[in-house]
C-alpha cells in the first residue's frame, strides 16, 4: 500500500527543533516508524537525529446508528 504524505510546513535550515507533523493518507498501522532523508544543507543524506517523535492515531468519525 502506498501512502501520500502531507507536511505541515517546510523544513528551514535556519531554525533547529522544529516541530513539523506529517500526515498519512490513507492511515496506515504501524510498529515502528525510521526516518531518513537528508541530513545537512549539502545534501547528504541519513538517519536524522530527532529529540522526540510522537506517532499519534487520528480517531475515525463516528458512525451513525439508524
Amino acid at each position: 500500500m502506498t501512502s501520500t504524505v502531507t507536511q505541515s510546513e517546510e523544513f528551514d535550515w535556519e531554525h533547529p527543533f522544529q516541530m513539523i507533523d506529517f500526515v498519512l493518507d490513507p492511515p496506515v498501522m504501524a510498529t515502528g516508524v525510521m526516518i531518513t532523508g537528508v541530513v545537512d544543507g549539502d545534501g547528504n543524506e541519513g538517519f536524522v537525529t530527532i529529540s522526540e517523535l510522537d506517532a499519534v492515531r487520528v480517531s475515525p468519525p463516528a458512525r451513525s446508528h439508524r
